[in-house]
């Protein structure tokens, strides 16, 4: 009987489970026939096929380094130092890049076929970030540690960093500019607010939210936010 109840149990909760997934089912579906018919297919979601963002280092330790485009013999080497079967897969300056699609008046002096770039070799690709996953023989802390000065950017960190922190609020430049078709979209970033530290409520005192500068959001240990992150020796950062 009691092998029985439990059976007797299950059923129901299939059934309640069909019922629920059939009524959800029914929900959706003009949401699903809009996004068929090209109503409505943008759901915040992209699927990265080619690894273009951030390929994981994790068990692809040695798949990736930095190198110059310009640089073919190094970037064949490479190639085979990874371990890359058939060939070089590397084809040159990533399209965004070659197509000048970031800010004009920041990066126009910036020659991408000599840039640095961290190279995933198996991918073929310059990917946008670092994946820092690669965990064995505690190679994540390591390349966090020595490969920040291997960044295209770093030589001109500071000059970056003030340049943002300087532009309008009102006015802010986009993060890219891509042509479609006629018209072109731009893509700008959130409007921050003020970084703040929660602070809970003690006695009769509310709790609160301050405001945090930029010293006490970077800094972490005992040196200098600004030496561990501009490497320059030109002390504090000034705005």
């Amino acid at each position: 009987m009691a092998h029985m109840g439990e059976r007797n149990g299950l059923d129901l909760g299939r059934e309640h489970g069909r019922e629920r997934q059939l009524n959800v089912g029914r929900a959706r579906a003009p949401h699903a026939e809009e996004a068929l018919g090209g109503v409505r297919f943008d759901f915040g979601i992209g699927l990265d096929y080619n690894f273009t963002t951030a390929p994981a280092t994790c068990s692809a330790e040695e798949d990736g380094y930095f190198v110059k485009m310009s640089d073919t013999a190094a970037i064949k080497k490479l190639s085979e130092k990874a371990g890359v079967p058939d060939g070089v897969r590397v084809e040159g300056v990533p399209p965004e890049l070659s197509k000048s699609g970031l800010e004009k008046d920041r990066f126009q002096d910036v020659n991408w076929e000599d840039q640095s770039l961290y190279t995933d070799f198996f991918f073929g690709i310059a990917p946008v970030g670092i994946h820092h996953n690669a965990y064995i023989d505690g190679l994540k802390s390591w390349r966090l540690k020595n490969w920040w000065d291997k960044m295209w950017f770093y030589p001109r960190l500071r000059e970056l960093v003030t340049d943002t922190l300087q532009s309008s609020p009102d006015s802010p430049r986009p993060l890219a500019r891509v042509d479609d078709g006629d018209k072109q979209v731009l893509y700008q970033a959130d409007k921050g607010a003020r970084v703040t530290n929660y602070s809970p409520g003690k006695d009769s005192l509310p709790a609160r939210f301050d405001s945090m500068e930029w010293d006490e959001i970077c800094q972490k240990g005992s040196r200098p936010w600004y030496n561990e992150l501009f490497g320059d020796d030109k002390g504090p950062l000034r705005v």
